[in-house]
């Protein structure tokens, strides 16, 4: 299990990293798309309607001139971990020739080890539960003259197996008796990767390679063209993880291929009982799937989402844990980093008791979902805790806001300024919860109409400048603005949108992230007890410096619950 353990994260990195790099002409054909190959009842997918923008992949592959380096350094540390730990030596031998590949090499140039410039549809789906990706090459002869090269190197083949003269590679990680193995091939114009048993029949090869395709895809319905309309998704990228057929795959009787892996893992399909299969589905209505895809794709910016989808019958009760994120409309895209949640706590006692009574009317009879049974039991007892109520009334959320921050050689901050603010009914109560905490507070006479007072705090202990400190207050929030030229920024953001509600915010600036990290680093590898461990630090800042340092200027994200469930934002702003 060791070789399979340390490679696999390499291979899925390979894949994903391969996946990535997604787009093609746009006259292509749907029937030989690899989302063509897809079954209509997949569980799970993911890939491209339409092909990503040229002028992204382009941007893309330009700022990659040192990842061949980064990859190879990366395939090198499994290689050492694989012999530290007794792994299998002809899969050592091979990663090692993989990564000496990749020395020298561009990102463009990386990806053209395997055929791809950038340029290709891709798909990820699952037959069943079995996971297959699928993707274009721009020269299908690149990937089979990887492989010969690095043969040669190591001196010995990679597995391989044929079925109606299409030949395929077997990855078995050096565990021969495995009851599973991922085969690769090139078929015509694609590459195919997916999981197998380790002696499949015919009818299970030509299924999982796309010999025999599906009866029907899921291109000749309109399930990911409703997905796209319904949650505004861009054609480059959209998927979905559908929850009832989900379900329908793990309770249905087994299918022909399932039927030859359960044959290789020697076990049998588990029974679901009538009763955990109509709850199971109960819960599937509930929470019908996960959605994810892109929303902006520009040189310039990338917007991300993913939405585990609620019934309206859950996202309605849901919504009234909502509350308005303090200083949220004025927190600037230029803040080095923000931090930020709200949270309506009073809505808690009544949602704790809406889910109890649901579950106690009815009590789940399935032995597997006996944990909901007891957390029902158990919601009384939050909904009745003092605490909330107490927090209730002077507390709906808090955001940091970071506007400049540097560290020195020894950790220690050498500047900061920025802004804490605190969403409250009842800031004067907050004040007076604080004082207790604060002494300095207590000669203070903060009113809540926004003027500024000066806080004197003594100096922080281990930290050589001054942070000068002021607060401030509304009748819904209450304001702390510290560092030099704080004061001038805290008064335009002691305000609050109804319309920005989500339940956590987070940003970061890509060059203060990247300065932070180098610190880190530095220090790390100095203290380092050994030069392979040194070697090994020092390779990560350079991979994450080539990634924040050349890559990204801001990223972002946010989570937020609405009508359609509860959604996962990710925004990324390209460096310049």
């Amino acid at each position: 299990m060791t070789t399979r353990r340390l490679l696999a994260p390499a291979l899925l990195v390979a894949a994903l990293l391969l996946a990535a790099c997604g787009g093609k002409d746009e006259t292509a054909s749907n029937a030989s798309a690899p989302l063509a190959y897809a079954p209509a009842g997949t569980p799970y997918v993911f890939g491209m309607l339409e092909p990503m923008p040229d002028d992204v992949i382009e941007r893309f592959m330009d700022r990659g001139e040192r990842m061949g380096e980064i990859y190879a350094n990366q395939f090198q540390r499994v290689r050492g971990e694989l012999a530290r730990k007794g792994g299998d030596e002809r899969t050592g031998k091979f990663i090692e020739a993989l990564a000496a590949e990749f020395e020298g090499k561009s990102l463009r140039e990386s990806m053209a080890l395997f055929g791809v410039d950038g340029h290709q549809r891709m798909a990820f789906y699952g037959i069943g539960l079995v996971p297959v990706l699928r993707m274009e090459l721009a020269d299908p002869a690149a990937l089979p003259a990887l492989i010969a090269r690095m043969e040669s190197r190591v001196g010995e083949s990679l597995p391989t197996g044929k079925i109606a003269d299409q030949g395929y590679w077997i990855i078995d990680f050096g565990e021969k008796d495995a009851p599973l193995m991922l085969l690769a091939a090139v078929i015509g114009e694609q590459l195919v990767i997916t999981l197998s048993p380790s002696q499949p029949d015919d009818a299970t090869l030509k299924t999982l390679l796309g010999m025999t395709p599906p009866s029907s895809s899921i291109l000749d319905g309109q399930r990911l063209a409703q997905l796209q309309q319904r949650h505004h998704f861009l054609p480059s990228m959209i998927g979905e993880v559908d929850s009832q057929r989900l379900l329908d795959t793990l309770a249905g009787p087994a299918t022909p291929l399932e039927t030859a892996f359960l044959s290789a893992l020697e076990t049998e399909k588990p029974a679901f009982s009538r009763e955990c299969r109509d709850e199971y589905g109960r819960l599937a209505d509930l929470l019908p799937r996960v959605a994810f895809g892109f929303t902006r794709l520009d040189t310039s910016r990338m917007e991300q989402i993913s939405i585990m989808e609620t019934a309206a019958s859950l996202a309605t009760p849901l919504k009234t844990l909502r509350a308005p994120m303090p200083g949220m409309g004025a927190a600037s895209a230029d803040a080095a980093i923000d931090f930020g949640y709200s949270l309506k706590l009073g809505s808690i006692p009544a949602l704790a008791g809406q889910f109890a009574t649901a579950v106690n009317s009815a009590p789940f009879q399935c032995e597997s979902l006996d944990w909901l049974n007891q957390a029902a039991a158990e919601a009384p007892k939050l909904g009745n805790n003092p605490g909330i109520y107490m927090a209730a009334t002077v507390f709906s959320g808090t955001h940091l806001i970071i506007d400049d921050i540097a560290f020195g050689d020894d950790m220690k901050p050498s500047k900061l300024k920025g802004s804490l603010l605190v969403g409250s009914d009842n800031p004067q109560a907050l004040l007076s919860m604080a004082r207790q905490y604060v002494p300095q507070l207590s000669s203070l006479e903060v009113k809540t109409d926004g003027s500024l007072q000066k806080l004197d705090l003594p100096a922080i202990p281990d930290v050589d400048i001054q942070v000068p400190t002021w607060v401030t207050a509304t009748h819904n929030m209450l304001g702390i603005a510290f560092g030099a030229g704080a004061d001038a920024d805290i008064s335009a953001r002691m305000k609050s949108d109804p319309a920005e509600q989500p339940l956590f915010v987070m940003g970061y600036d890509g060059a203060v992230y990247m300065k932070l990290m180098s610190t880190v680093m530095n220090k790390a590898a100095a203290e380092a007890r050994s030069d392979e461990k040194r070697e090994e630090i020092e390779q990560t800042a350079a991979m994450l410096d080539e990634i924040y340092g050349s890559w990204l200027q801001h990223v972002g994200v946010r989570i937020d619950i609405t009508n359609d469930g509860i959604v996962f934002t990710q925004n990324i702003v390209s460096a310049p």
